[in-house]
């Protein structure tokens, strides 16, 4: 009887394993079209024409801001306007409510890809670990997983995703665990790391190594006065991201009392131009 437990455990590890294998593999070909595509639209935004660059420049921003917002009001509802890590942090706590559908992640892609193409604040990693949470989810409730399987493909996916997007499959591995499983390595590293050293290997053999940036010269503390200087910085970068996340909620508060996402989205380009 021990035996035939001791199977059925090996089995149902292999299984996990398997899985995450795919969901590494399929989020690592994500990762490779998400950098295409974000270079892709940068490339389309600055296309030879004969106007000024300068007056592109202006051009640019609020043209652009008013195709987000068009896609915005088109296919975003107000309960499903959230995008993010936050968003998939709150998959993962509510399973059985299916948040991010493929139709909509995708349309929010694309308009997360178009605002770092035409100039607006924005980064990789809020919407490569929507998209790869949202495969690991669609894996999950289409092939009737139960919660901690679900959850765990989330997880897997979001690694995977990023590994595949920055080829670092330690750094994914640790976010994920760190920001969306709350440090429960003991429970999740297995998977969440194969899937991201799946995701990294499948994009280093599409386009190659990272790209990584060089560093010249070395550091080493030789006076007790470089940690006072190194905690003066860290107190700074403390305080200066203080400001930073309060500027985000004051800003998300004036802009979300403008109704159309059309005239959001044209002050916004108006701004940034």
């Amino acid at each position: 009887m021990d035996g035939k437990k001791k199977r059925q455990k090996q089995t149902r590890i292999g299984k996990h394993l398997l899985l995450a294998i795919m969901v590494g593999v399929l989020t690592g070909l994500i990762g490779f079209m998400f950098n295409e595509s974000v270079r892709g639209f940068i490339r389309l935004t600055m296309i030879y024409h004969p106007l000024p660059f300068r007056f592109r420049m202006l051009i640019v921003p609020i043209t652009g801001g008013l195709i987000i917002g068009w896609l915005n009001k088109k296919w975003v509802s107000k309960d499903d306007a959230g995008f993010g890590v936050s968003w998939v942090r709150e998959e993962m706590q509510q399973i059985s409510r299916y948040l991010m559908k493929p139709t909509s992640v995708l349309i929010k892609t694309v308009m997360n890809m178009l605002t770092m193409a035409i100039g607006w604040s924005a980064g990789r990693h809020g919407p490569i670990v929507h998209l790869g949470g949202a495969i690991g989810s669609w894996f999950g409730y289409n092939w009737k997983l139960n919660k901690e399987q679900t959850k765990t493909l989330i997880a897997c996916g979001a690694a995977g995703a990023m590994a595949g997007v920055f080829k670092e499959p330690l750094f994914a591995t640790l976010f994920v665990l760190e920001v969306l499983l709350h440090k429960d390595y003991l429970k999740y590293f297995t998977p969440v790391i194969v899937s991201a050293v799946s995701a990294s290997t499948v994009a280093y053999l599409i386009s190659g190594p990272a790209n990584n940036i060089p560093v010249f010269g070395e550091f080493e503390l030789v006076q007790s006065s470089h940690l006072i200087a190194l905690a003066l910085v860290g107190g700074s970068m403390g305080l200066v991201a203080l400001v930073y996340i309060r500027t985000i909620r004051f800003s998300r508060r004036q802009f979300g009392k403008v109704g159309d996402p059309m005239l959001r989205a044209l002050i916004g380009g108006v701004l940034i131009a």
